[in-house]
């Protein structure tokens, strides 16, 4: 059904709340004496099972052609799942960016779509993590946390500073909505507390070695972020939505719904 068409962590936290400074955040659940390795997290971008990438026209199922030219969002309480089920928080933000261009300034990481964080050493069954940023920290001012920081008010264009929040998605591009040409601008920018989500645990076995960096390799599927749970988005109705209100929110809304069941294996 086209979309529009038919209309339709703990103490820490509040750690966060009180301080929301750089030192404030991102500290591990874990006990920092543990003995502990290196996980790295590649969110892998699918379509129709190859490899996405910025700048790439595909087709999407309704035939309308688009092509990204930027994607990057936020994900929180990063969490690994052990065999009884408990989880440990391994990092309360990561920003996760598409976009493999070096910044060329030191002082700003490379935010790409592969992230490493310290573990503790032991057996896992899955990662989990929310989309979004969660209330206490996109409550809280860019301006307060060091340029290497996710949150820092050095990455661009993830921050409303007429809303006082973080954006939690960005997808931009442009779209052959039956013209032959790429002339269809698409903006998909999602907000507000009321789209964070939590996904769903994404199972997965892993061992974490001391001293050794381990690897959890977690798909997105593109082409799912228009035609999910959430609905199936027409970009020759919808191209577009800063979340706002009404028709804007819904059309944020069913975006966020897919793309919380677009994460996987």
């Amino acid at each position: 059904m086209k979309y529009l068409k038919y209309p339709l962590l703990f103490a820490l936290s509040a750690m966060l709340w009180v301080g929301c400074d750089s030192d404030d955040v991102d500290e591990p659940e874990f006990d920092p004496t543990e003995t502990t390795g290196a996980l790295r997290v590649n969110l892998v971008g699918m379509v129709n099972g190859a490899n996405f990438s910025l700048g790439t026209a595909y087709t999407l199922s309704d035939g309308d052609r688009l092509r990204i030219e930027r994607l990057k969002f936020y994900l929180s309480n990063i969490s690994l799942v052990k065999p009884n089920g408990s989880e440990t928080l391994l990092k309360d933000v990561m920003l996760v960016d598409y976009d493999l261009t070096p910044s060329g300034n030191p002082a700003i990481p490379d935010w790409t779509n592969e992230f490493v964080v310290d573990a503790p050493v032991g057996e896992y069954t899955g990662i989990k993590f929310d989309l979004g940023v969660r209330q206490d920290l996109n409550e809280s001012d860019p301006s307060t946390f060091g340029s290497d920081h996710p949150l820092s008010a050095s990455t661009e264009n993830m921050y409303w500073p007429w809303a006082t929040m973080y954006k939690f998605v960005v997808l931009e591009g442009k779209a052959d909505v039956g013209s032959g040409s790429f002339d269809a601008l698409v903006a998909f920018h999602t907000g507000i507390s009321a789209l964070y989500r939590q996904i769903n645990t994404i199972s997965q076995a892993v061992v974490v070695s001391e001293n050794q960096e381990a690897n959890f390799n977690v798909s997105l599927d593109i082409e799912a972020l228009f035609d999910g749970p959430g609905g199936q988005i027409d970009l020759s109705v919808s191209p577009l939505t800063h979340t706002g209100s009404g028709d804007e929110f819904i059309l944020a809304e069913t975006f966020t719904n897919n793309m919380v069941a677009a994460f996987g294996n």
